[in-house]
């Protein structure tokens, strides 16, 4: 069974290893992660499914490897030990 908070506690984890990412930052994009997982069980989704979504919109941004690698084609890639959803594969 998925667990919501063991999704968003493993996501913290991995975003906490970039340097880049300040506690205030992370706080944000956490909390704008919950709201679209919650707006997204509301439309019907699953918690699963809101929460692999949410990582893949804006408000997911900081998980997003266009977010953190930069622009496509510029050979960039996710920091190791991050997929695409944002929590170790």
């Amino acid at each position: 069974m998925f667990d919501l908070e063991q999704a968003l506690s493993k996501w913290r984890k991995a975003h906490r290893r970039m340097a880049s990412i300040e506690d205030g930052d992370m706080a944000e994009l956490e909390s704008h992660l919950r709201d679209e997982v919650e707006r997204l069980v509301k439309a019907g989704r699953t918690e699963e499914e809101a929460f692999a979504e949410a990582v893949q919109t804006n408000a997911g941004r900081g998980c997003r490897e266009g977010a953190l690698a930069g622009p496509p084609g510029t050979g960039a890639r996710l920091p190791r030990g991050v997929s695409r959803l944002g929590v170790p594969p």
